[in-house]
């Protein structure tokens, strides 16, 4: 019966030690289980935090590009507003000018064809008819008829040159330089204009009543350069608009 008191008292010994060994080990291995949750969840948190932060700096960085992307366009836009208004403008400013030439030119061509030589043609008749002395009437007539021809040259001219000064602003150096040689051939026309009236004056041309060949070729070579000129002009215009 002792023995068996024993056997059972170990018995029972063993299997409370067993029961502790394995609650010990439990409780640890517990207590390493919830360390490393405690580790996985700060891990899962600082991940968490790390997508967070990306996620926010890829947003500044979206909205960030955004706005930088506005803020181009305007630019850009402001950049082609500013290119197309000053081609419009110069534009413009050109095909004014090269109407005011052509109509200067018209206005050439009409007072000397026009006005000009009928009212020659009608002063100079008068001798060819048998009258011997022009009257004073038709000298007044010739006089007058001349002048007013001439004072439409030079009002076409004046309107002409003062284009010039507002393109200056913004002409090119090369349509400049075409314009200023432009403006010496009709300053040229001008002087021969006024040889012409001088020469319709001088006694030789009443007696002979034949104009000098060197008028008629002066007459013919500006003619021919103001147009080359304005071929010229056209062209550099052109190549200046081009580089807008």
């Amino acid at each position: 019966m002792n023995d068996m008191n024993i056997y059972m008292s170990m018995a029972l010994s063993f299997l409370i030690g067993g029961l502790l060994s394995f609650l010990i080990k439990y409780l640890n291995q517990k207590g390493k289980n919830s360390a490393f949750l405690e580790e996985i969840n700060k891990l899962e948190a600082e991940k968490q935090a790390a997508i967070l932060e990306k996620e926010t700096s890829v947003e500044k960085l979206k909205s960030q590009f955004n706005h930088d992307l506005e803020v181009q366009k305007k630019q850009f836009t402001l950049v082609i507003e500013n290119k197309k208004y000053k081609y419009e403008s110069k534009k413009n400013e050109y095909y004014t000018f090269m109407a005011y030439l052509d109509v200067f030119n018209n206005v050439q061509m009409k007072a000397l064809h026009d006005d000009f030589w009928p009212v020659i043609t009608s002063y100079y008749q008068a001798d060819v008819t048998g009258l011997q002395k022009k009257s004073e009437e038709k000298s007044i007539e010739f006089n007058n008829k001349c002048l007013l021809a001439l004072s439409k040259f030079r009002e076409q001219q004046g309107i002409l040159f003062s284009q010039v000064n507002g393109l200056k602003l913004s002409a090119s150096e090369q349509v400049m330089q075409v314009i200023s040689e432009l403006i010496e051939e009709i300053q040229v026309i001008n002087i021969n204009f006024q040889d012409l009236l001088e020469e319709l004056d001088s006694p030789d041309f009443q007696f002979q009543q034949v104009l000098s060949n060197d008028l008629f070729s002066k007459g013919q070579n500006e003619q021919e350069k103001i147009t080359l000129l304005r071929e010229n002009l056209l062209r550099v215009m052109k190549a200046d608009l081009d580089k807008l």
